[in-house]
């Protein structure tokens, strides 16, 4: 499983206040960079003529990703996202390249574009829901969002005969959209837990004052 597939479970969980698991993925995503370099090295060194400035360049950023991972605070929330933003759409472009991808491969591939289109229609209709609950719903943004559902249902449709870079683009532009909206969502939760506890802290502090 790669790191994006756990960040998508973490997701269906429904787990995403906590820095624990953030953090493990985090490290797992350095050390895959790190592993890239190796095999982007031996992939290197087998040529007939090595580039060595090359393969000196790899075992550079090989060091560097398993630093980073090394010193990786748990805490450090704005790390983690840093790394999930610049290094897993380089492990996903990876994993699905043309040179690597099989016929299972590219089914596989198929079916995680269409999950994509399915999870972003979840989210609008999850948004329209939310604006029809309210006492004075807004019908411009009720109608734009079943437009934006219209259009999910359509690519989730066109995906079954899509190339592999049209199935990677769509999922390269709706994981960022996804992930955002859930870590919103996560967070607005646990302003919502936590909210209840620090205005008790509040009143018991305001009744031991003198």
């Amino acid at each position: 499983m790669s790191g994006n597939d756990e960040i998508e479970q973490d997701f269906d969980d429904g787990d995403m206040s906590g820095y624990a698991s953030r953090f493990a993925l985090a490290r797992k995503t350095c050390g895959d960079m790190a592993t890239l370099c190796e095999e982007r090295m031996a992939k290197e060194a087998q040529k007939s003529q090595p580039d060595a400035e090359q393969i000196t360049r790899l075992r550079s950023e090989r060091a560097h990703y398993l630093q980073e991972r090394d010193t990786l605070r748990e805490d450090d929330d704005d790390a983690h996202q840093r790394i999930f933003d610049n290094y897993l759409p380089v492990l996903q472009d990876d994993e699905w390249s043309e040179e690597k991808i099989t016929s299972s491969g590219r089914y596989e591939l198929r079916e995680k574009a269409k999950l994509a289109c399915s999870k972003m229609w979840d989210v609008f209709y999850g948004q329209k829901f939310a604006e029809l609950k309210k006492p004075y719903p807004d019908q411009a943004k009720i109608e734009h969002l079943k437009v934006e559902m219209s259009k999910c249902k359509q690519e989730e449709f066109r995906m079954l005969d899509a190339s592999v870079a049209e199935q990677k683009a769509l999922i390269a532009q709706y994981e960022p959209l996804i992930w955002a909206i859930h870590q919103q969502r996560a967070r607005e939760a646990s302003a919502q837990r936590t909210e209840p506890e620090a205005t008790a802290d509040a009143e018991e502090a305001e009744a031991m004052t003198p």
